[in-house]
């Protein structure tokens, strides 16, 4: 059904001008279209088309998945365009800003991110492989206090900079693991 509403939408401006068929010039509406047969599909996704974008000869039914995955030229966001990046580059060219963006550190914008009290709240903290995240905690099942908390956060670290977690907040789960 997506694979024909696409095609719906690529013949659409055609109807729209014409109004008629292209092969034998009778009246077209909308209502008489209809999805084409799997044999023709099968037939029409073997034809070698062109990418747009870079050129590449391939597959048409290849094309919507090279486009949105593997298309070298094609412009790409940062992948922390949810923390305020507005970076759009090549895919050949994204990973190494990515690996240098300002705004790896900073936390995801999203709706409802307050942290509520006595409320479990999931965060994701993004950080490189060595980096430490600043905290010193206290506590843990080895323990007379039965669970983990943060008894201080290091001034300019990752969880610092982040800014969502605060001393004497409880940790439920690192990396989906129960403590």
């Amino acid at each position: 059904k997506q694979w024909y509403q696409r095609r719906v939408r690529g013949i659409e401006p055609c109807i729209k001008m014409l109004k008629m068929c292209p092969n034998c010039r009778k009246p077209l509406l909308f209502s008489d279209l209809r999805p084409s047969t799997f044999l023709v599909r099968n037939i029409l996704d073997k034809l070698r088309v062109y990418c747009p974008i870079c050129k590449e000869v391939l597959c048409r039914n290849n094309l919507q998945p090279h486009l949105d995955n593997s298309c070298p030229d094609i412009p790409v966001q940062c992948k922390y365009s949810g923390s305020g990046c507005t970076i759009k580059m090549q895919r050949t060219l994204i990973e190494t800003h990515s690996s240098l963006c300002e705004f790896q550190y900073k936390p995801v914008k999203q709706k409802n991110m307050e942290i509520k009290e006595n409320e479990p709240t999931l965060l994701e903290i993004v950080r490189r492989q060595g980096d430490r995240l600043g905290l010193t905690i206290f506590g843990g099942s080895d323990t007379n206090v039965n669970h983990i908390v943060i008894q201080y956060v290091i001034k300019h670290s990752i969880c610092h900079k982040d800014g969502r977690l605060r001393v004497g907040y409880h940790i439920l789960e690192v990396d989906s693991t129960r403590k």
